[in-house]
């Protein structure tokens, strides 16, 4: 039994794995593991947060069936159990030596990692856990969002976890929204107050001709809808029930899926390859966003063809007091291109 503080060699080799290391509670007692585990400062995630990467903050560990990622937003499960293993992705150069300290040491948790317990939230947060189906050889794979009010766009150490190396062949993953570097996330935080502005990249890994996405737990207030867009096939669909996707070649790019959260969305959204959006705000109202460097003219005109609204704008308005009894047409004119779209608000 260790009755001192226990520090344990990262190493960094070489190699697709070489930030990986498999470590593993020295005590025979619980630890804090997050902020959330009732220590904000003598917890393991804290403590170690200098010698674990900042995009993969987190604890990855089997839970019986599959390796799972618990960072400060665990849901349910926020301490270790006495002599638990589990993986952690070491800093660059592993200049860090990984902690466990008697300051973390707890009583009475009563859970491991395959037996997680329900956790009460006192702060105002949700949660979009989204999966997909291979369907041909029975695999699941997932990815989990968490909105809260003191989330970034960028990276949040400890919330944006990075994806684990294993798993199903086919996966699912997101990419930061800001300062993205390349790196597939499995868990990412987003800031609650945005969510109406938040364009998610969805990337998407397989082999498989054909994939099944669906939402398998969603917190988001149910005045926000969630769409999803396919540039690919020019399409947007509200994201309310299971989604069957087609691969003609293997998938190992991101940029075809994205997902959105508005109040309300217009239907025909005109995707061209020039990233223009359309959103609904109310029965009278709609916002354009388009790219940040490039200056629009706008024409809304009525059904009976009269116009009703110009404006000149950059990267994106809100236009008000239009006509919601009928069809209206909107022209969309750019240095480069010009797009005209029916819409109707009702």
């Amino acid at each position: 039994m260790s009755v001192a503080d226990v520090t344990y060699d990262l190493v960094d080799e070489d190699g697709t794995y070489g930030n990986w290391n498999l470590i593993g509670n020295p005590y025979p007692s619980y630890l804090h593991m997050n902020d959330d585990s009732g220590d904000a400062t003598n917890n393991f995630l804290t403590v170690n947060a200098a010698a674990i990467h900042d995009t993969y903050e987190a604890v990855y560990a089997w839970d019986g069936s599959s390796y799972v990622i618990y960072d400060h937003d665990s849901s349910g499960t926020n301490h270790i159990a006495p002599g638990e293993g589990f993986f952690v992705y070491a800093v660059d150069g592993a200049a860090t030596d990984a902690s466990f300290t008697e300051a973390m040491q707890t009583s009475g948790q009563g859970a491991n990692f395959n037996a997680s317990v329900v956790r009460n939230d006192s702060q105002r947060i949700s949660r979009l856990k989204i999966q997909i189906e291979d369907q041909s050889n029975n695999e699941i794979d997932k990815i989990k969002l968490y909105f809260s009010d003191k989330s970034t766009r960028g990276l949040d150490p400890g919330y944006d976890s990075g994806k684990f190396f294993r798993g199903p062949e086919s996966k699912i993953f997101t990419r930061l929204i800001e300062e993205d570097k390349g790196i597939n996330l499995q868990n990412q935080a987003l800031p609650y107050n945005d969510l109406k502005d938040l364009v998610i990249p969805l990337g998407i890994t397989t082999k498989s001709p054909s994939l099944q996405l669906s939402i398998n737990e969603n917190s988001i207030d149910h005045l926000y809808r969630v769409y999803l867009e396919d540039r690919l096939n020019n399409t947007i669909v509200e994201f309310n029930k299971s989604i069957d996707l087609s691969f003609e070649d293997d998938s190992k790019e991101i940029g075809r899926f994205y997902l959105h959260f508005t109040e309300g969305m217009i239907p025909e959204l005109p995707t061209d390859g020039d990233d223009f959006r359309i959103f609904k705000v109310s029965n009278d109202e709609i916002r354009l966003m388009g790219s940040p460097e490039t200056n629009y003219n706008a024409k809304v005109y009525d059904f009976s063809g009269r116009l009703v609204r110009e404006v000149n704008f950059t990267h994106r308005i809100n236009i008000n007091k239009i006509d919601s009894r009928g069809i209206n047409i909107l022209t969309i004119e750019s240095k480069d291109k010009k797009l005209t779209k029916k819409f109707k608000l009702n």
